[in-house]
């Protein structure tokens, strides 16, 4: 087998020793590790309950939208938030996208409490999700999701390596004098 045609191993370059670390070659960038956010196995069930939220509140029929009530204009918003926040995290797994499914979550937690505090407002009235029993599922889809998006993205600050650390390299204490 000609040098030419013969696969080339990592250990074939001049220097490599059993065991060593490989150097990245002249002109290439080292490869970067990604954050614990980019790795969660927490992903799937956010997205899959961000995906039941939005399900949950999109319209059976557009004539209360057409008919201008405004809860049902609510409804569509926060379908349309969960569904893309679901859409973005199954695409893009970055911190951004985690915030912002923790953002959409409580939203629907908040909107969900305001709701039932206003008497006479059925926030899934015109929706997929009308009928007892609905409310409670989003919202506690909401809370699985605004837990899990949490949990990723206070997971993944304090894992951090400590080269990102912005605090002091050395202890803060004064020193004593002897």
């Amino acid at each position: 087998m000609s040098p030419e045609s013969r696969p080339v191993r990592d250990d074939d370059h001049p220097g490599a020793a059993a065991g060593a670390e490989a150097v990245p070659a002249a002109g290439t960038a080292p490869r970067r590790n990604a954050s614990a956010a980019l790795r969660s196995v927490l992903r799937l069930p956010t997205a899959v309950a961000l995906l039941a939220i939005g399900v949950i509140h999109l319209p059976a029929g557009f004539a209360g939208l057409r008919a201008g009530e405004y809860m049902d204009g609510v409804a569509v918003v926060t379908a349309v938030v969960c569904l893309v926040t679901a859409a973005l995290l199954t695409v893009q797994d970055t911190v951004w996208t985690w915030a912002a499914a923790a953002t959409a979550a409580v939203g629907v937690i908040v909107v969900h409490a305001v709701a039932s505090t206003v008497s006479g407002v059925h926030l899934l009235r015109n929706s997929v999700g009308d009928g007892s029993g609905w409310s409670a599922t989003a919202v506690v889809c909401a809370a699985l999701a605004a837990g899990c998006a949490g949990t990723v993205l206070v997971r993944g600050r304090a894992r951090r390596p400590a080269a990102e650390d912005t605090g002091p390299a050395e202890d803060a204490r004064p020193a004593e004098d002897a």
